[in-house]
């Protein structure tokens, strides 16, 4: 049966609904995509197969009437998809894939879908008028150094015989769009699929122009970017980094410039996608969070407020469940987590049968499969907190197993249907249809109405980009190639895994520690807590032609650079939170992947952020509240020890900082002048076992190895590396003999990868333990029980079972101490910091590998900065200088290829000619260029091409066409000024302008809402809502309206801010010391602290937010005479006396 047009399919049980049940009155926008037989599966985007859409789809305008017309035709072979309406809702950005059926092979998922060689572009259509236009153009920026060769016209180039993914944009408030793209052509360390490539976020102008990369973090992908009301990019992020699933999805938001990284919902979740994001008219969020690859993107939704609790200050995410809760508890959800249907689920299984029914185990249903509940995907805002949903009646599941039980077919039927994204829908009979074609899979539904009539606001909050002048923090000159990275607290964190670190972690046993959720390396205290480790990534490039693959194995798959290590704790000093002060603050290159690791004083991981981050050029980085601290009170960076101006920051873009252990309990740094270091087997390891193992631990000359592990067996190969390696760090299989567990099968399970290393975990590895001497993990022998003979479950003890089971410590030290032999202090680091970076191998030359995409390669380009940004030239309308920055972490810049042409002549320099000739740019510095003559840009745009080259050969090259803006000066505003009080309100500002003048107006911070007038032409005006201010604090925003600038301030709400503070009396000995006092508050309220006389000196907590610790400094007393002093701290006085001196 087909139907077409608005139809109510029942009512919510329990009481009346209360959406409209007849058609709603706008159109919808959505791609129609040919459904094959019910016995046949179809193919949907989702986090796995996001580039592998079936032909023939087309995208679809249908009208409120039920009617509808092609907006723009695939044809036979194509396929559109990700469409995204503008905020006006005239016009459309999507995808278009315009040959999908003509695929390699070889890049495609079990045999079924391959990519295309002609990949997808980005188009724009009018509505109205139905002209299309092209944005991208399979533009293609592969790293093109160590060789490599990107003919694609030669056969036997390194060319990756597909085309480039351009996918998934979305509009900008300010007209620019965000997308992702594969055109850096680099594949995730982790691939699932040869149907993968690495989708990173770009951002690029209304028209195809000024395309630059902001997602350098995009290590593996991010997918489907949707901007929220307050200008952030929220986007789905493959999170397989480090030991983690390779199926974890969840949500991070970032700025549009790809500054403020930071995380969304999701990351404590098992191996599910959060994917396909909304925000609803009430600014909550709604999620499909589905299983992947075998529901076809089909699960369940969800819905969270977006600001918590609503309190400034509170915690946006819950505190990870007791080990006691359901294995099916997620921690760290988003506060006020509520499923939106709970009838279904986003598990691996068909749909249940009824509502009610459980999820597992999968039964036949009375009915057939077609009777399923079904499951849900793509949800979309539409008016009056509705969401339009894409719903599939039946199992919306194909795993092999449900399908060879017949519980899976018919197939997928998707149609768009109406709920209400506010309540949960208790039944999928409460869904209003709007259309389900069974010819077809209805998908991507998009209401084309304005977005005020949404939200209420004429288009999402634009958010300030990193001016990168210079004058954010003293550190960063103008120009920087670098950004500085912090945190308040290493103590402060989030890092327990839920349901505890047994050894013999699986997934059936509900574990989850460094796989999916914890990243603690055994047991430890706050006391253990001792230093910081900075790691930088490199990318993968592609280069599978035709030499077959990467050159290097690790046990993340991943090239990783030590940045450097620097020790964080302050004993004596205390930080606000009560803890022992361990923040620090370290320059770091910008647009370069990294994340930390905390150590002990052995300088062994206590844990790890299994995430990678990163900085822009100029970013100032420290409003992390602690490390993962995401359920608990942030700390105010301002408040903490890293903060104060005697502070030494560590400069890790220039020198290489290493604890220097020793034993001792307070370990101090090595310093050198290197940009990075790293630990690999060949070159590093394996001479150490050489030198220092081999006497006893080797099988040569008939020898028996002791305790049956050879370290001297390099010479010959085990699954294609040497075999020695293998034993230690490759998983148990036929050919590799390693020494067997207890497990039923014999195997060790991840993240233990054999009897000697625990993957990125040196302090829970046996390896480790044995060249330190001892048990580091934490426990003690008699904690966990352990076989009498390694292997044997036989010899488990009496009422033990495998999976209580862990090793021990035996034996004495390695190399025993009466052999004459010892391992220095830094052979045993460098063993500890290989485990810890995932025991990486260079493999070039081995077992007929090539000699390139080894693990010590540099595939790292350059990072580069220019200075002015378009949006700054064209704030000023003119260009007096260009400030470059260019920075290489590996090989080191060529100075000699910098290059900055123009397209057009300035004064008497021709276009084309190189302006930064004759300067000597060092790597990290920064170079000023002035021009004899500035660049007026009211008469014309330019286009500025910067590059440079690393000693590699890879190219970083900026192109940016500088424009003046239309809206600029064109009129005039009044008020140029608005102020309002705690509670918020409304104002508007009028625009007097020529007729020929068009306009817009933009909103600088998020808390400043323009609700009418987001554009125009002449006289007119611009309407905003100011929301309340729940801080003590006062802020101040701007608006920028026909190119000029509207300040906005507003008070604090320090009326219902309230303080303690304890004590308010201190008499101190004429010797002076250190003393703290109390303050006692409501989170969110701001205070500060202020000494009136200058032997008074506030060491710590100079300003503070809700409870906290004021520390101070009072200078010995050289006087005979008493001398007294006023603190003013929270706006109440402390009164410090101070006895004689002398």
């Amino acid at each position: 049966m087909l139907f077409i047009g608005f139809m109510c399919i029942g009512v919510f049980s329990g009481g009346p609904k209360t959406t409209a049940a007849g058609p709603v009155d706008y159109d919808i926008v959505y791609v129609r995509s040919p459904r094959p037989p019910d016995n046949q599966n179809s193919f949907w985007p989702d986090a796995i197969t996001p580039l592998t859409p079936d032909p023939g789809a087309d995208l679809i305008l249908l009208h409120p009437d039920g009617s509808e017309e092609v907006l723009f035709s695939a044809g036979n072979n194509g396929a559109v998809m990700d469409p995204y309406v503008s905020y006006d809702a005239k016009s459309i950005v999507f995808a278009f894939y315009p040959n999908v059926r003509d695929v390699n092979p070889q890049r495609g998922l079990n045999n079924e879908k391959a990519l295309s060689y002609a990949g997808a572009d980005i188009y724009r259509i009018d509505i109205e008028s139905r002209v299309a236009t092209r944005l991208t153009f399979q533009e293609f920026t592969p790293n093109t150094g160590n060789k490599a060769d990107f003919d694609c016209s030669r056969s036997e180039s390194n060319c990756p015989k597909t085309g480039v993914f351009n996918t998934g944009p979305a509009w900008l408030p300010d007209g620019r769009i965000v997308f992702t793209s594969t055109r850096d052509n680099f594949i995730p360390n982790k691939m699932t699929s040869a149907a993968q490539r690495s989708m990173q976020l770009y951002v690029m102008d209304g028209d195809g122009k000024n395309v630059r990369a902001i997602g350098f973090l995009n290590v593996s992908s991010g997918m489907h970017p949707f901007i929220l009301k307050d200008g952030r990019v929220v986007f789905t992020s493959w999170e397989n980094m480090g030991a983690r699933d390779d199926r974890v999805f969840p949500l991070w938001a970032i700025y549009p410039d790809g500054s403020h990284f930071e995380p969304f919902s999701g990351f404590g979740d098992g191996p599910f996608a959060h994917h396909f994001m909304t925000q609803i008219s009430d600014g909550s969020i709604v999620v499909c969070r589905y299983y992947n690859l075998n529901n076809n993107g089909f699960g369940e939704l969800y819905r969270f407020p977006i600001d918590g609790s609503g309190h400034a200050g509170d915690p946006l995410f819950q505190p990870i469940p007791s080990d006691t809760s359901s294995s099916d508890e997620i921690p760290l959800k988003r506060v006020g987590y509520t499923r939106l249907t709970p009838f279904t689920s986003g598990d691996d299984f068909p749909a249940p049968c009824m509502v009610g029914d459980p999820i597992y185990p999968p039964v036949p249903c009375p009915g057939g499969n077609s009777t399923r509940v079904g499951k849900f995907t793509m949800p979309s805002a539409a008016p009056r907190n509705n969401l339009l949903v894409v719903y599939t009646r039946g199992s919306a599941n194909h795993n092999g197993i449900y399908v060879e039980a017949g519980l899976t077919q018919p197939f997928y039927d998707g149609g768009i249907y109406l709920m209400q994204g506010d309540r949960v829908l208790d039944r999928p009979e409460d869904l209003v249809l709007i259309k389900n074609d069974p010819r077809y899979n209805e998908m991507w539904p998009r209401a084309v109405v304005p977005y005020d009539r949404i939200y209420g606001i004429a288009a999402p909050a634009t958010l300030p980009e990193i001016a990168n002048d210079g004058r954010l923090d003293s550190r960063l000159p103008e120009g920087t190639p670098f950004g500085l990275i912090g945190t308040s607290s290493l103590i402060s964190r989030d890092t327990r895994p839920f349901k505890g670190d047994r050894f013999y972690q699986h997934e059936n046993m509900g574990d989850r520690n460094w796989t999916r959720q914890g990243a603690d390396a055994g047991i430890y205290t706050d006391s253990d807590i001792y230093a910081v480790r900075i790691l930088a990534l490199q990318p993968i490039t592609d280069r599978s032609y035709p030499d077959n693959g990467r050159a290097f194995a690790s046990l993340f798959s991943e090239r990783v650079r030590i940045l450097g290590e620097i020790p964080v704790r302050k004993e004596g000093v205390i930080d606000a939170q009560g803890n022992v002060d361990t923040s620090f603050l370290a320059k770091i290159p910008a647009d370069i992947p990294f994340t930390f690791q905390t150590l002990d004083r052995n300088g062994l991981v206590l844990n790890t952020a299994q995430t990678w981050h990163q900085v822009r050029p100029g970013e100032v980085r420290y409003d992390c509240g602690g490390c993962h601290a995401h359920s608990k009170p942030a700390l105010d960076f301002r408040t903490t020890a890293a903060y104060q101006s005697g502070y030494f920051v560590k400069d890790l873009a220039s020198t290489t900082p290493l604890l220097n252990v020793d034993g001792s309990s307070t370990p101090d740094v090595i310093t050198s002048n290197a940009r990075a270091t790293t630990v690999e087997y060949l070159r590093d390891i394996r001479p150490i076992f050489q030198a220092k193992c081999v006497s006893c631990h080797t099988s040569k000359n008939g020898k028996l190895p002791a305790a049956g592990l050879d370290l001297d067996a390099d010479n010959r190969l085990i699954d294609g590396t040497p075999a020695t390696y293998a034993w230690l760090a490759k998983a148990r299989s036929a050919a590799n003999p390693t020494p067997r567990s207890v497990t039923p099968e014999g195997d060790w399970y991840w993240p233990q990868i054999t009897r000697y290393i625990r993957a990125g975990q040196s302090r829970q590895s046996l390896l480790i333990w044995k060249i330190f001497g001892r048990r580091l993990d934490g426990r003690s022998n008699s904690d966990r029980p352990t076989e009498r003979i390694g292997g044997d479950p036989s010899t488990i003890p009496t009422g033990a079972d495998w999976s209580d089971c862990d090793l021990d410590y035996t034996g004495e030290a390695m190399p025993p101490p009466d052999s004459g032999i010892t391992l220095t202090w830094e052979e045993r680091m460098k063993i500890a910091r290989w485990v810890d970076i995932g025991a990486p191998i260079e493999l070039k030359g081995v077992s007929g590998r090539g000699d390139f995409a080894g693990f010590l390669e540099d595939d790292l380009r350059p990072t580069l900065a220019l200075f002015p940004s378009t949006t700054q030239a064209a704030s000023g309308g003119v260009i007096s200088r260009f400030v470059v920055g260019a920075y290489d972490l590996e090989s080191g810049l060529d100075a000699s290829t910098l290059s900055l042409v123009l397209d057009r002549s300035v004064g008497s320099i021709p276009a084309g000619a190189n302006l930064a000739s004759g300067i000597a740019l060092s790597s990290g510095g920064t170079a000023a260029i002035d021009l004899a003559n500035p660049i007026d840009l009211s008469s014309g745009s330019v286009t500025a091409t910067l590059q440079i080259k690393d000693n590699a050969g890879h190219l970083t090259r900026i192109i940016r066409t500088y424009g003046k803006r239309s809206t600029a000066a064109c009129g005039a505003i009044s008020p140029a000024d608005l102020s309002f009080g705690a509670n918020g309100g409304i104002g508007k500002v009028d625009v007097a302008a020529p007729a020929a003048c068009n306009w817009t107006a933009s909103s600088g911070a998020s808390w400043i809402m323009i609700t009418s007038g987001l554009n125009g032409t002449g006289n007119g005006s611009v309407s905003l809502v100011v929301q309340a201010n729940s801080s003590s604090a006062a802020r101040s925003g701007t608006l920028i309206i026909a190119g000029r600038t509207v300040s906005i301030s507003q008070e604090g709400s320090q009326g219902s801010c309230s303080y303690l503070l304890d004590p308010t009396a201190e008499v101190i000995s004429a010797e002076g010391g250190i003393k703290t006092a109390s303050v006692t508050s409501a989170s969110g309220c701001q205070w500060q602290a202020t000494s009136n006389v200058e032997w008074i000196t506030i060491t710590s907590g100079a300003t503070g937010s809700g409870n906290g610790t004021v520390s101070y400094l009072v200078a010995s007393n050289p006087s005979s005479n008493k001398r007294k002093a006023k603190l003013t701290i929270a706006g109440i006085v402390l009164t410090v006396k101070q006895k004689r001196g002398g």
